[in-house]
């Protein structure tokens, strides 16, 4: 990871567009976030000079934010699935190599069959259609791994996509500036790097006024303060109230 910008440098010439996967994402530290921010800074910089000499190399961590307009996922399992060898259907190859007894989703005899197919839709991630990080893959697999629903994002999944939106943010603007860049799009400044926190640190608030007015509520803990199932329970209690806070 401290050799990503590196890598990206030797290969911008090779070609137009080098696409980013970054690996063991369940297991990113804050240490890793902040090596992965100072390597996008790095390749922020690089784009902005091929930007502003006429070569608009894509990169996708940082290039793709800047040209988009509504979410643009992986979206395994609504538009597409996985054929695998074995002859059965899957959500996507990471579902087969995990568990291809468990995780089979039906095959060209039987048909699709998928338990709680709508899970699988955006409209029905109340945490991500609400969110503009459009470039983010929206991984269901590293979902149901982190959090163990299919259509609630990690903490680790949240920060890296909002640490490359707020790259593609820092190259946008001055690219549109000097009319090196045709595109309408914006950006807007936001004050977190996960948004179920975020939704947290709103709610805080309004139980402190609520206190402060007399009314007795329990604050909430932390998500970090919190074990798997705990946090699950909260999400699926609170999921109106983050929508409405979002």
């Amino acid at each position: 990871l401290g050799r990503l910008s590196a890598i990206v440098s030797s290969l911008m010439a090779r070609g137009k567009r080098i696409n980013i996967f970054l690996l063991d994402i369940p297991a990113y530290t804050q240490k890793d976030f902040q090596m992965y921010e100072q390597q996008l800074e790095k390749i922020r910089k690089l784009l902005l000079k091929e930007y502003s000499d006429g070569n608009p190399v894509e990169i996708s961590a940082i290039s793709d934010r800047m040209l988009l307009t509504a979410m643009n996922n992986c979206d395994a399992g609504s538009t597409h699935l996985t054929f695998a060898p074995n002859g059965n259907f899957y959500i996507c190859p990471g579902f087969y190599y995990e568990d291809p007894v468990h995780f089979a989703a039906g095959s060209p005899e039987k048909g699709v069959e998928m338990n709680n197919q709508q899970l699988f839709e955006l409209d029905h991630a109340p945490i991500c259609r609400n969110c503009d990080a459009y470039q983010c893959k929206r991984c269901l697999f590293l979902n149901l791994k982190t959090t163990l629903e299919v259509n609630t994002p990690s903490h680790q999944q949240c920060v890296l996509s909002h640490l490359e939106r707020n790259a593609s943010k820092q190259l946008l603007e001055p690219l549109q500036q000097a009319g090196k860049i045709n595109s309408a799009v914006t950006i807007p400044a936001v004050d977190y790097l996960d948004p179920l926190e975020a939704a947290r640190m709103k709610n805080s608030a309004i139980v402190m006024k609520q206190q402060e007015a007399g009314l007795k509520e329990e604050p909430f803990k932390k998500p970090r303060e919190m074990g798997d199932r705990e946090l699950l329970m909260e999400i699926y209690r609170m999921q109106q109230e983050i929508l409405k806070q979002l």
